[in-house]
């Protein structure tokens, strides 16, 4: 997920990737459809962002706060 986008409309924002560094023949072109997609990476990847928001709702965003700052 890509934070671009809401960081420029002001709101805090942030997001992980990865990457295989054998990336399939199809990523990032016009082959790269949701039928490439697998479901068991969307749920981890889904899990992983509630537990950042649990995460986030109990200590805020210091490190981001901290930052702004400087």
């Amino acid at each position: 997920m890509d934070s671009e986008a809401w960081s420029q409309l002001g709101l805090r924002a942030s997001a992980f990737g990865g990457v295989s560094h054998e990336a399939k023949r199809y990523y990032h072109t016009r082959l790269d459809t949701p039928g490439n997609m697998d479901a068991n990476c969307l749920a981890l990847a889904l899990n992983m962002c509630k537990e950042a928001m649990r995460i986030f709702d109990k200590e805020g965003m210091k490190n981001y706060d901290e930052a702004l700052k400087k």
